[in-house]
């Protein structure tokens, strides 16, 4: 959207909410709400502003974000997917998730693999206790399936550059490190003995 096309918006609107406070500067307000709503063009911005009004019982103009908003509703008209609905894909790989974990794995919409973490995590829970795999954990793998999906939906907001620029700007914490198997720590701590003993003047042929 260009500052022109928020302009065409803007005016829409004071039609439709003439009572409201007018800007004391329409050009600057049109730049501010064409910097928020680059992603958009203007018919978008002008169908979320008929749904907004269509559904508006209060008498207050919109902010950018309320479009925004009212455009995501009708751009996913319903479709996005419930903790609950989440949930019972996880379930349903669990009945195979003794042996064809793996397999399951990759049936998952992404978003429910970033919930549940791993492969291993859904072999896991295959092989808890059901009682506590129904109640415990469905409780917290829905409560983060609903922090990750609001995540989500607020990030599809924001304007494209600010994505992009959101890497360099907000770089993410470099991963925990990978817990090591029982092999792997006693191997681990032999070539530690190994290289204390050298650096104390140990066996040459130390390796």
């Amino acid at each position: 959207m260009t500052p022109g096309d928020a302009g065409k918006l803007l005016a829409v609107i004071d039609q439709l909410y003439p009572n409201a406070k007018k800007a004391t500067s329409p050009a600057a307000q049109a730049k501010s709400w064409a910097l928020v709503l680059f992603n958009w063009s203007y018919q978008q911005m002008e169908a979320a502003l008929v749904s907004f009004v269509a559904n508006d019982a209060k008498g207050f103009p919109p902010s950018p974000g309320q479009l925004i908003d009212a455009a995501k509703n009708l751009e996913d008209r319903g479709d996005g997917m419930t903790e609950q609905e989440a949930w019972s894909l996880v379930q349903r790989a669990l009945t195979n998730g003794m042996y064809g974990y793996r397999d399951e794995w990759d049936k998952l919409p992404e978003i429910v693999q970033a919930v549940v973490g791993s492969p291993n995590q859904l072999r896991e829970w295959a092989l808890a206790d059901s009682s506590a795999v129904n109640t415990v954990v469905a409780s917290n793998f829905m409560r983060s399936f609903r922090a990750k999906s609001e995540a989500r939906k607020r990030y599809q907001k924001v304007p494209r550059y600010i994505q992009e620029a959101a890497a360099t700007l907000f770089p993410k914490l470099p991963d925990a490190p990978k817990a090591l198997s029982e092999p792997e720590e006693q191997n681990r701590k032999r070539e530690l003995l190994k290289k204390l003993d050298i650096a104390k003047g140990g066996p040459k042929n130390a390796e």
